[in-house]
């Protein structure tokens, strides 16, 4: 399989970029990158490495999701303090 590294890492990094700024979370950290996701421009993109998977939750009452609780609480906090829940 042949593919574009820097057209599928700047995809990748596009949308979550976009998650981030539509969720409201503070990472200034895309700011450097802009450049290479928009235009390309590989001179200003930072060390990544990019990991990729596939999981499916085969478990009968699904995972913990307590590492997630804390993203969840904060973001839906901030969704009721601004009327939005």
């Amino acid at each position: 399989m042949q593919y574009d590294y820097h057209m599928f890492l700047r995809w990748l990094l596009k949308i979550t970029y976009n998650v981030a700024r539509s969720s409201g979370l503070k990472c200034n950290w895309f700011h450097d990158e802009i450049d290479y996701i928009l235009h390309n421009y590989k001179e200003t993109l930072s060390p990544v490495s990019l990991f990729g998977g596939l999981h499916v939750d085969v478990t009968a009452f699904g995972e913990d999701k307590g590492c997630f609780l804390v993203l969840y609480k904060n973001w839906s906090e901030e969704k009721q303090s601004e009327g939005g829940l």
